[in-house]
Formats: structure tokens, C-alpha cells, sequence
């Protein structure tokens, strides 16, 4: 049944991604550029970004040989938390700086993908959850929480695009 719904969900997103590139396509005729400033602010959000995810990657090293955090978590799943949140990093500090989006192109399709991925991978976090396999024996299993890590984080940057675009709005 997970994997029905989560064909689904994927097919969707996947069709959901082509009108998006098709539209900004036809409304600009290209996709667009960054500027010079845009592209400073990237790779210095690609320097943070990687910065904090080696500094996550040091703490799951001694909290791995300090407490055998595996009695709570698989290394696989820890792994793949420290990666979104080099992810999340990057990508908040550009919508932050306003360098996430190319020239002339909206972040109003973005939001839309970020509300379909929290809602495709929340519900499948959640059927996992009722069904156990988000936690077995007490350890948060990568098959239940890599869901619930990508739905989170896409709701991170989901925030922050509609806190930025409040801000814009605004003023």
C-alpha cells in the first residue's frame, strides 16, 4: 500500500515539476540567470552549508563512539539527517539573501512543490508510523524516517519562502 501511495505521490510531483519548467519556460522565453551578487551569495551559502554539515558530521562521529547513539538511531538515517541539513542551510540562507531564484523568476511554483513534498512525504511518514516501521525496537529506522527528514526539511524551506515573500510583499 506505501509504495501505491508513494508512486502516486511521486508521479504527481514529477508532473507538477514539468508544467513548472514548462511554464517558466514560455513566460521568459528561458529560465533565467543569476546574477553576479546572487552568485557570490551562493557560494558563500555552499561554503556554510558545507561548513555545518562537516560540523554535523563531527558530532555524529563522537555522539557514535561517546553514547553508541545507535541504540536510538540507524547510521544510515543520522546520515542522511546530517545531509538535509546542509540543505536546509543553503537553502535558507539564499531565500534569505535573495538568492535563491534566477532573475525574473517567482517563487510562487516553488512553494507549491515544497507543499506537495511535505504533504507526499508526510503522509507516508505517517503510514509508517501506524504501521511501525518508523521505529523498531526503539531505533528510528531510515526506511520509516527518511520521509519524515525530507517533509520536515521541505517544510523549513517552505517557511521560509513564505517569510521572505511576506517580507517582499511588505515593503
Amino acid at each position: 500500500m506505501i509504495s501505491g501511495f508513494f508512486s502516486v505521490m511521486l508521479i504527481m510531483i514529477g508532473v507538477f515539476v514539468f508544467l513548472v519548467v514548462k511554464k517558466e519556460k514560455t513566460v521568459n522565453n528561458e529560465h533565467g540567470h543569476f546574477d553576479e551578487m546572487q552568485e557570490k551569495i551562493r557560494s558563500d551559502a555552499f561554503k556554510i552549508g558545507y561548513f555545518v554539515t562537516i560540523m554535523c558530521m563531527v558530532f555524529l562521529i563522537f555522539m557514535m563512539e561517546l553514547i553508541d547513539i545507535q541504540k536510538w538511531v540507524e547510521y544510515s538515517f543520522a546520515l542522511l539527517v546530517v545531509m538535509m541539513i546542509g540543505i536546509v542551510v543553503f537553502a535558507v540562507y539564499c531565500i534569505y539573501k535573495e538568492a535563491f531564484f534566477k532573475i525574473g523568476v517567482s517563487g510562487t511554483s516553488y512553494i507549491y512543490l515544497c507543499i506537495a513534498v511535505c504533504f507526499s512525504n508526510g503522509g507516508v511518514a505517517i503510514m509508517r508510523f501506524n504501521e511501525g516501521s518508523l521505529c523498531k525496537n526503539g531505533v528510528i529506522t531510515f526506511d520509516g524516517g527518511s520521509s519524515l527528514v525530507t517533509g520536515v526539511s521541505f517544510f523549513i524551506i517552505l517557511v521560509a519562502l513564505l517569510l521572505k515573500k511576506a517580507n517582499v510583499s511588505k515593503g
